[in-house]
């Protein structure tokens, strides 16, 4: 086995490699790296190769800290394949560290799509990586089967699916958007961050996301209508044959309606139909992932804002609740590196990435 960089004619190659994973892998495709090198980011695709089959691999993405501080390193979902048996491990873990120090990083973090487990950290100290408590990705998911028929998975919904038709009855409408729509999308985005205390990203992040995979059939934008007005939008996307529903947004205005529970059955139909396996959700509170992992019985409900909100929704849909590992680091500059985290207030590797593209291609106010 032997350490190998793709290059663009090895495109495919990658793609399906990444393809065999068994979580939405969108993050890890060739794709993402491209669309990532147009802002600002350097994509790096590594891998473990046996009699030229990869074994495991990473897209490496680099790009300069503000302040002067040098660069940072991170591979979103991954590494991916059989990176934790212990020669390949090796292998791939070390050329991480050569990556990490040829660029002269703050710190390389990987977020692995593995289920959430206590041996695990051992494995990773042995290369110099540490827990880190900094996430970007959600550790905690609710990921619904689409295997069963649409029927069957409506059924299954039980409350869900009488707001589903309560929406369909009082005139709520669902259609599919275009590049038109996108200016409509964020101007309900900036309105929800601001009501939910998040910071959203520039609208051309969005636009850029939505051109680069609507034209593949890779991602569909949805909106919500009460007569002419919009009640809110999804942005999803799919890899393969899983799909997430990453960006969603919505109004206030006449929320009994329960056009957020329509927009999600399309969602789920859009899925099903460009023949996914399943549907990602994309982020709950950690707790519930904890007491998952715990096989404790799930919270119904937890402290007021953050994403308990949203949980309370994306319950409705399913209850197959998974928790990741989290994010791990290694760390060259640890004097650097901690006040830094502090410095910048890096609750979340998005939350940074979003202050940079912030200052950089807008000044609209998050």
């Amino acid at each position: 086995m032997q350490i190998t960089y793709l290059s663009s004619a090895q495109r495919d190659k990658w793609d399906n490699f990444v393809a065999q994973s068994s979580s939405f892998m969108l993050m890890q495709s060739w794709e993402w790296g491209s669309l990532k090198e147009t802002r600002g980011w350097r994509a790096l695709r590594v891998a473990v190769a046996d009699n030229d089959q990869l074994v495991a691999g990473a897209q490496v993405l680099v790009r300069p800290m503000p302040l002067g501080l040098g660069c940072m390193a991170y591979v979103p979902r991954g590494p991916i394949g059989n990176w934790l048996s212990d020669e390949v491990a090796a292998l791939l873990l070390n050329e991480l560290q050569h990556i990490a120090c040829e660029y002269k990083t703050l710190f390389l973090r990987i977020e692995p799509a593995v289920l959430h487990s206590a041996t695990l950290d051992p494995v990773l100290k042995q290369f110099g990586f540490v827990a880190s408590k900094f996430t970007n990705q959600p550790r905690a998911t609710v990921i619904l089967d689409l295997s069963p028929d649409l029927a069957d998975i409506m059924a299954s919904m039980k409350k869900n699916a009488q707001r589903i038709r309560h929406a369909e009855r009082c005139g709520v409408t669902v259609r599919t958007g275009n590049e038109e729509d996108l200016p409509a999308f964020y101007k309900l985005m900036q309105e929800t961050g601001n009501r939910c205390g998040f910071l959203p990203r520039p609208s051309d992040y969005y636009a850029q996301q939505w051109r680069a995979f609507a034209c593949r059939d890779e991602a569909v934008l949805l909106l919500g209508y009460y007569q002419d007005q919009l009640l809110g939008a999804r942005m999803s996307f799919r890899f393969a044959d899983r799909a997430a529903a990453l960006h969603a947004c919505s109004s206030p205005e006449h929320s009994g309606l329960r056009a957020n529970w329509l927009l999600a059955w399309e969602e789920i139909k859009w899925a099903k139909s460009m023949g996914c396996r399943s549907l990602d959700l994309w982020g709950i509170p950690d707790e519930v992932g904890e007491a998952a992992y715990q096989g404790k019985e799930l919270p119904k409900t937890g402290p007021a804002g953050g994403l308990w909100g949203v949980y309370q929704f994306k319950r409705g849909f399913t209850d197959h609740v998974v928790y990741h590992a989290g994010a791990y680091d290694y760390v060259q500059a640890p004097l650097l590196y901690y006040p830094a985290m502090r410095i910048l207030n890096n609750q979340y590797l998005d939350r940074l990435t979003a202050k940079i593209d912030s200052i950089k291609y807008t000044t609209h106010q998050g």
